[in-house]
Order: structure tokens, then sequence, then C-alpha cells
């Protein structure tokens, strides 16, 4: 694919984007991603923050495309949205890191009884697979791929034959709907959910 596009193009891809386009939105994604993911990993240094930072980034823009007016202010849109993107994602690892010795404390706490925790465990998971099978089926696929397979939202979106903006919704709803679930069975279980999760 070019690196150019024609100012006509260019004003043709803002048009169709402000529409809702999904075309637009890819031929977009596909010539910024690279950008976006440099800029994210000088700040985050993790591969994984980073590609998370893209996905995020392009999903803000869908839901703002119709503030976008010209190919130049996308271009600076994108630029200061991942820049404040990392920027608060470093703060929120700052502050999660002041509260990992209370974390450390809890995963102290609940494997001191290994009988007791062996129990807790098999609950847990027991529940956890009846919530993640009550899931719709593209919920439950978009989940089993990101958290068991580790694949990015690019890498299921290509392999469900959907956009990484409708993965991440997919992965949205399922771990809202899983949260719920476990909310109703019990902090303990929340807790759990985090613990493994993080």
């Amino acid at each position: 694919m070019s690196e150019y596009l024609h100012f006509e193009e260019q004003i043709r891809i803002i048009k169709l984007l402000n529409d809702g386009s999904e075309y637009a939105f890819q031929i977009i994604f596909e010539r910024n991603k690279d950008k976006i993911y440099k800029l994210a990993i000088r700040y985050l240094v993790s591969p994984i923050l980073a590609q998370e930072a893209v996905q995020d980034v392009f999903l803000k823009l869908w839901f703002e495309k119709k503030v976008i007016k010209d190919w130049q202010h996308l271009e600076s849109w994108l630029t200061v949205v991942s820049r404040n993107h990392c920027i608060d994602q470093l703060r929120k690892i700052a502050r999660e890191w002041q509260s990992v010795s209370l974390k450390d404390n809890l995963v102290v706490e609940l494997s001191e009884n290994n009988s007791y925790n062996n129990l807790i465990d098999k609950q847990y998971e027991q529940l956890l697979s009846d919530i993640i099978n009550r899931l719709p089926l593209k919920q439950k696929q978009v989940y089993s791929l990101v958290r068991e397979d580790k694949l990015s939202y690019l890498q299921v979106g290509e392999q469900l034959g959907i956009s990484p903006l409708t993965v991440k919704t997919h992965m949205a709803r399922a771990l809202h709907a899983i949260k719920d679930e476990l909310t109703k069975q019990g902090l303990l279980f929340v807790l759990l959910f985090f613990l493994k999760n993080h």
C-alpha cells in the first residue's frame, strides 16, 4: 500500500470516515497503526501494552470519527490521543505499583490454608467455566482467543473475520458479564478473577 494519498483521496476517505465507513476506518488504521505503535512503545516499553494502546486509540477514533475535519487534523488527533493515552497508562501502572503490597498480602492470605485454597480454586474455576459457557457465541470465542490463546485483537479479528473494533466490543461485554456473575457469588470470586488476570 502506497504511503501517499492524493489530496482528493484524503478528502474522500475523511468524508467516508465521518459517515461511519469501516472501509475508510480500515485504510486509516493500516496507514497509521505502525506510527502509533512506535510512539506507544517509546512510552510504555512493553510490546503488549503498546499493541493495546494502538487498539484503544483506534477505538476512540471510531467513536469520535465525526470530529475529524481533514487528513492533517486526523494525524495530529492520532498523535495527541496516543500520547495522552500512554501517559494515562503510565499513571495507572504507578497507582497499581502503589497497591502491589496490598495485593501480595491478599495472595498470601488466600494461600495460607492449602486445603481451603484448593477448594476455593476449584469452585472458582467451575464457576468461571459455567459463566463463559453461557456467554453468546462470539463473546465466548473472543474471550477464549484473547485470554487463553493470548492473541491480539487484530489477530482475533483476522481469525474470526471481524474488525479489531468488534473484537474489543465483544471482549468488553464478555468481561462485564463475567464480573457481574462473579459479583453475585461474592467478593472473593471477583478478587480471584482480578488476581488471576493481572
